[in-house]
């Protein structure tokens, strides 16, 4: 398990990708807790929680083709809720229970 610093820069990365994919885009929230994101070039990206016997508890960012990108580690619960069109907020609860929390602004 990765410091606190270490986390918490791992936490800002993830956040810094879900804002590029927010950029020029749209988001929103589906009921089953994962985020739907259309990039600036139409490229569909679906986040959530999942849990790997390899990988253990990960966010992971589904390519609308199949496969996947582990985007965050040790990533025990991911809690979605659409605020208003477009804007959604996020907690990431961490395995050693951190709790990081973000909202997302499409820009399209």
């Amino acid at each position: 398990m990765a410091t606190k610093d270490e986390e918490m820069v791992e936490l800002q990365a993830m956040q810094r990708r879900l804002e590029s994919y927010c950029a020029g885009g749209s988001v929103t929230t589906t009921d089953t807790g994962t985020m739907v994101f259309v990039d600036h070039q139409q490229v569909q990206h679906k986040v959530y929680q999942y849990h790997s016997q390899a990988n253990g508890n990960i966010l992971r960012d589904e390519g609308i083709g199949g496969g996947y990108v582990p985007i965050l580690m040790h990533a025990r619960k991911l809690l979605v809720s659409g605020l208003a069109p477009n804007t959604c907020a996020y907690k990431v609860t961490m395995d050693d229970g951190l709790t990081f929390r973000g909202v997302l602004n499409g820009d399209e």
